[in-house]
């Protein structure tokens, strides 16, 4: 009597459409042409997922290293007469993804209406399955399939042919899709493409505008940002970067045109300060209930500046955008107003990485040497900006106070086009004379040439904007660059008197040297180069001249890192990895566990 109840129940809860929903805090469109979504909440050490595309037959999603299939952990769902399936699965070549011996995802419900499938399913951040990719803060690519027909068994899961594709997502995101309502007083303004024929004669252009700041009656607060794609225009508006300028407006009003123009204003090309940015699938950035950023200021930007990235791998004639950005404001000032601190690696020519290298760090400091000079109380640190260009792998801010590490936000799998602002999960209180690293990994496979620091999407740049408040310190950006007396040294350059350009003659000495004396001279300088120390504001810090070129410190140490407690520990009593429960009881809640399984727990 006991298994009749047990299958019973079972098939009564796998074959209705479940009443609730998982509440989800999250959600992205992988595709608009199978109508692919995903939704998500975590809680706690638990993930839970909604997964829903336009099929009858199967949908699937797996988180995959790097965009491929080899690597990915999958799970796959359909809905076949009636009764909802649920497969948790890995690859390991670019074949049928294989089924996992330990099965980790629980199915909560599923159900086929109006053509569409929809599969709801929760898992552990860490599964403690080496087959099971661990769920960070780290951008994860998310690979979709869908197929149109049921698969035969559990074992048979069907190619999906070109029903596929791969999505950047930061799942650990504390910010969430859920929007907070406007106050009664809120305005605001768009900044979009004036029409913008998106270049057919390439797949990839960056397309920069130039805007004036609108005049208010007051100074007001940003309170939040909302991205504007034209409809019909996902496939090619790709993400978006808005930068504060404060050159002269009357130079640069109305321009419009290709990023990488020969032409493009001086004015335009000064603009450093990246205020928000943008990328498609991205939810509303709104700042916390008690800050504001602060607009139309005496000492505010003059003008803003759209860089707005389009692919378009078709080739397409087609497009005339208007896309852009939505900026709210209100005229009721918050609490505290909010500024933006540029920190990590100067742009520059000398910040050098050479060919041919997976994993080439580089190292950005903001010195204690200029907080301390630049802030006369403590700040709130609540969001952050990673950025880099195409070769960045890796970016990492560390907080040091001391030589002691106490704060640190990573992103381990970093992808150039999915750059968002990040809501921290914890604010943080940065101190006078705490120092910050930004250290970036490279990937220059492929590449024959050294790259150079740089504006350009080929050159690189290390570099974190962190938004903090009050908006009380003397400093808008903290960087260094490795001198140019330690390339002197470690790649044997005689120094000439009377050259006029240092850097340029400095740069040709070792981009010209032999592979090997580069590649190590790079290293020795990444590693152990003595650094420029740049601590600019709105007004003049005054470093002493012995600030100005610091060693390098030896406080930090590349390796150290903020480790989480391992969820995986053996347990020596019973030899069960901590942190995932006994399989086989799992099984027992599991709809696409075999009856010969559950009736071995009744």
């Amino acid at each position: 009597m006991d298994v009749f109840y047990v299958l019973l129940f079972l098939s009564i809860f796998s074959n209705i459409k479940a009443q609730n929903t998982i509440n989800e805090d999250h959600n992205v469109a992988l595709n608009e042409e199978n109508d692919v979504m995903l939704k998500w909440r975590v809680d706690g050490d638990d993930i839970f997922f909604e997964m829903s595309a336009a099929t009858t037959g199967y949908v699937a999603i797996g988180f995959s290293p790097n965009g491929g299939m080899p690597g990915a952990d999958i799970v796959a769902g359909w809905v076949k007469n009636g009764r909802a399936y649920l497969s948790d699965r890995h690859a390991t070549t670019y074949s049928r993804p294989v089924a996992d011996s330990s099965d980790d995802y629980e199915l909560l419900y599923g159900y086929e209406e109006n053509g569409k499938t929809t599969m709801a399913f929760k898992r552990k951040l860490n599964t403690c399955d080496d087959k099971d990719n661990i769920i960070t803060s780290d951008t994860l690519r998310l690979i979709w399939a869908v197929n149109d027909a049921d698969p035969m068994n559990l074992d048979d899961l069907m190619y999906h042919s070109n029903n596929r594709g791969v999505r950047s997502v930061v799942l650990l995101d504390a910010a969430t899709s859920k929007i907070s309502e406007l106050p009664a007083d809120a305005g605001f303004f768009d900044i979009t493409m004036p029409n913008v024929t998106v270049p057919d004669d390439k797949d990839t252009t960056y397309w920069c505008i130039a805007v004036d700041v609108p005049k208010f009656d007051q100074e007001v607060h940003v309170i939040r940002f909302d991205g504007i794609v034209q409809e019909g225009h996902k496939s090619v508006v790709h993400h978006m970067l808005m930068y504060a300028c404060y050159g002269n407006i009357t130079a640069v009003r109305g321009w419009s045109l290709d990023c990488d123009s020969e032409i493009m204003p001086p004015d335009m090309s000064e603009c450093f300060e990246i205020i928000y940015a943008w990328a498609i699938g991205a939810k509303s950035f709104e700042f916390p209930e008690h800050v504001g950023l602060p607009l139309g200021g005496e000492d505010g930007p003059t003008f803003l500046m759209i860089e707005m990235h389009y692919d378009n791998p078709a080739f397409s004639p087609d497009f005339h955008d208007n896309s852009g950005l939505r900026i709210h404001y209100t005229p009721t000032l918050r609490e505290y107003s909010a500024d933006i601190w540029m920190v990590g690696q100067n742009i520059d020519l000398m910040h050098l990485i050479p060919p041919n290298e997976s994993a080439f760090k580089t190292y950005g400091f903001c010195f204690g040497e200029c907080t301390e000079a630049g802030m006369d109380e403590d700040v709130h640190v609540f969001a952050a900006m990673l950025h880099g260009h195409l070769a960045a792998r890796q970016i990492n801010l560390q907080q040091y106070r001391g030589d002691e590490l106490i704060a640190e936000l990573r992103d381990d799998n970093y992808d150039f086009n999915l750059q968002e602002t990040r809501i921290l999960a914890t604010e943080s209180t940065f101190k006078p004379g705490d120092s910050y690293v930004v250290t970036c990994t490279y990937n220059t496979v492929g590449r024959d040439e050294v790259t150079q620091g740089g504006e350009g999407t080929v050159e690189e740049m290390c570099l974190v904007f962190v938004y903090y408040y009050p908006r009380k310190t003397k400093i808008d950006y903290c960087t260094s660059t490795p001198s140019l007396a330690s390339y002197w040294e470690f790649f044997n350059i005689p120094y000439v008197e009377g050259i006029e350009d240092y850097s340029l003659y400095t740069y040709s000495h070792v981009v010209n040297s032999e592979p090997e004396t580069l590649r190590i001279g790079l290293q020795n300088v990444t590693d152990r180069a003595k650094r420029y120390n740049y601590c600019f504001g709105s007004t003049d810090l005054k470093l002493n001249e012995d600030h100005f070129e610091l060693n390098f410190p030896e406080w930090f140490d590349p390796e150290k890192t903020m480790v989480a407690p391992d969820v995986c520990s053996v347990d020596d009593d019973d030899d069960e990895p901590v942190g995932r429960g006994n399989t086989l009881m799992a099984g027992c809640y599991s709809i696409i566990t075999t009856i010969a399984l559950c009736l071995l727990c009744v």
